[in-house]
């Protein structure tokens, strides 16, 4: 009897779980000039966007012709999900490595933070650099991780960073796991999808 039902509930596993990536994943929509197939919509958050450039270095500032944040309710364990698109006044300064690298080194500055890990991957998107990083750490009695890709589009001299972050505390049910490895592939899957200015 035990037996059947195991089989029954693996009979609906692989449906339940594409369900999960459907209802996180849909038709593209374009947002600040990217095409992302990602399944809530994005707004855009203008006074978040001023209360960040203010905090700026004034020389980064001055660089900057526009920036924006389009931002999206997170659903299947991702918790934030957020673009940042920076347009400088003329040639992108600095190197998309140092980018990467500051990213991860903004998150592990939070309280919190021990044992972070992650990678940096060169990749190209819609024939632009990029890069995809994979970060996870403990934060406090819990794990956080997260996956961003950075564009720079020389061209229109302009910047993208998409951002997915997610994280588990541990429950009550013992047997429950803090691991993020399907949040993960599902934030992966929505990075896979972006393409630049379609």
């Amino acid at each position: 009897m035990a037996h059947k039902s195991l089989m029954q509930l693996q009979k609906y596993a692989i449906p339940l779980s594409l369900l999960l990536y459907s209802a996180l994943v849909a038709s593209a929509q374009q947002v600040g000039g990217l095409s992302i197939d990602y399944a809530v919509p994005f707004q855009e958050n203008s006074v978040k966007a001023q209360a960040w450039q203010a905090k700026m270095n004034p020389e980064v500032r001055g660089m900057l012709r526009d920036f924006r944040i389009f931002e999206a309710k997170g659903t299947s364990g991702i918790s934030d999900v957020r673009l940042l698109k920076m347009e400088y006044t003329s040639q992108i300064r600095g190197d998309i490595d140092s980018a990467a690298s500051e990213t991860v080194a903004n998150i592990v500055r939070l309280p919190g933070i021990k044992n972070p890990h992650h990678t940096i991957l060169r990749t190209k998107v819609s024939g632009h650099d990029a890069r995809r990083v994979s970060y996870e750490s403990e934060r406090n009695d819990g794990r956080v991780g997260a996956e961003f890709l950075i564009v720079q589009d020389r061209y229109t001299q302009t910047a993208y960073q998409l951002q997915l972050i997610f994280s588990k505390r541990p429950s009550i049910n013992p047997l429950a796991s803090t691991s993020l490895d399907e949040e993960r592939t599902l934030a992966k899957k929505v990075l896979d999808s972006v393409r630049v200015g379609q």
